[in-house]
């Protein structure tokens, strides 16, 4: 079919444990995704009260992004049969989410606001504190162990 982008299989990781990390990534995205969806009108409300000076339209069109994103970071790490735009798509969608609930997460410990849940599970009652900010870096610490090994473009060498 003429028009349609081609697909690839993923190059050989750089390593195993990138790899690995890719995986590890993936677990804990499934799980993030599976309790948002799950309670996905609990979150969306949840969201709001992370700043009450946005509407809740705003966080409305950010938590159905976010989740969105969430889904398309996962292609990448799981090294499926992607056209090359998807893969960078994908993997620029991996570093979206950790820069977004690296937000969340000090948006939320600098207002000081009392939350009922912490949102990452989406309204399951994990309560929030100062231990999502690490939680963030290390998903971005993960991210970019994965970027590099599985790296989606030609490298140099």
């Amino acid at each position: 079919m003429k028009g349609f982008a081609k697909s690839y299989p993923a190059k050989k990781p750089r390593s195993p444990q990138s790899a690995q990390m890719a995986i590890l990534m993936v677990s804990i995205l499934v799980v993030m995704i599976l309790g948002q969806l799950f309670t996905f009108d609990e979150f969306l409300a949840l969201l709001a009260t992370f700043n009450p000076g946005f509407s809740m339209v705003y966080w409305q069109i950010f938590g159905a992004i976010l989740v969105t994103v969430e889904v398309f970071a996962l292609p990448f790490l799981l090294r499926m049969q992607l056209s090359v735009l998807f893969r960078w798509v994908s993997m620029v969608s991996g570093w979206l989410v950790t820069v977004a609930w690296t937000w969340l997460s000090v948006m939320i410990m600098v207002a000081g606001r009392e939350v009922d849940a912490a949102g990452i599970v989406g309204a399951l009652p994990v309560p929030a504190g100062w231990w999502m900010v690490p939680f963030s870096v290390a998903l971005g610490l993960l991210m970019a162990w994965a970027s590099w090994g599985l790296w989606p473009g030609k490298l140099k060498r």
